[in-house]
């Protein structure tokens, strides 16, 4: 049992963090556009926003590209461990053509394995 009712657990955020800085900082950013292009659209652009004001208060370049680095890290970290903790929550609760399939063979194999029958299953029997 869970002691708490937030969806994002500490596995999520150290998953995420390890995954994010070893994965390429553009995989990461072209992943989620992928996934949720809107999003991604929206964080790009007022990454630049803050960015561009950093710059303009007079902060060295280098400094910029740094902050700019850290904040695209935590925001994809932030995103992508909420995504893990949704599905983790919900994952259960949603059922698709695939489910479907896992159901019904499950089904079968109990079915069978009741009959008291020694039929082995046979490769052709599972579908994907």
């Amino acid at each position: 049992m869970k002691e708490t009712d937030s969806t994002i657990v500490d596995a999520d955020i150290l998953a995420q963090a390890q995954s994010a800085i070893a994965t390429d900082e553009s995989t990461a950013l072209r992943r989620l556009s992928e996934r949720e292009p809107l999003l991604a659209s929206f964080m790009l652009e007022k990454m630049l926003v803050i960015a561009g004001r950093l710059a303009l208060s007079g902060a060295p370049s280098e400094v910029v590209n740094e902050i700019d680095d850290c904040i695209r890290l935590l925001v994809l970290i932030g995103i992508e461990a909420t995504r893990l903790g949704h599905y983790e929550l919900w994952k259960d609760c949603a059922e698709g053509e695939h489910l479907r399939k896992i159901v019904e063979q499950e089904e079968q194999h109990e079915a069978r394995t009741n009959d008291d029958d020694d039929d082995e299953i046979e490769i052709s029997d599972v579908e994907f």
